[in-house]
């Protein structure tokens, strides 16, 4: 449920360092192999990915932005915990989430803080144009 670097639908990836209670998120253009940003959230936030309007992640059962400054703002809660974050063509982001005791992930997409089930998968990939791609037997 954890991964770095979470990569954007372009040549920009966050990756993520968990420091004593906190997230530091490095953005880097991975084209110019510079970091472009830092900022450190509280908490543990995981599977940040850049999107059009900022980092998104991971803060246990919440999808999350990281403002530049401030702590994260929750923009959408689901049964179990997030992961497996990708970025959305529509500006929005696609992932995984599995409540608990369950045998197989739920895949969902967020846009504009609604959350729509995909269905039920087990793998969740993405393509460079941001479409999202499900694999695995489910419902």
């Amino acid at each position: 449920k954890y991964y770095s670097p979470g990569c954007g639908a372009g040549d920009e990836a966050v990756f993520t360092v968990a420091i004593d209670q906190q997230t530091k998120l490095l953005t880097a253009d991975l084209a110019a192999g510079k970091i472009t940003g830092s900022v450190t959230a509280p908490g543990q936030i995981t599977s940040a990915v850049p999107t059009r309007t900022g980092i998104v992640g991971a803060a246990g059962n919440r999808l999350v932005s990281v403002p530049a400054m401030g702590s994260p703002a929750v923009i959408a809660s689901v049964t179990g915990a997030v992961y497996d974050v990708r970025p959305s063509a529509d500006g929005g982001v696609s992932f995984l989430h599995t409540a608990p005791g369950a045998k197989v992930a739920t895949a969902a997409h967020e846009h504009g803080g609604a959350v729509t089930t995909l269905g039920t998968k087990l793998n969740l990939a993405f393509t460079k144009a941001g479409t999202a791609v499900s694999t695995a037997a489910g419902t």
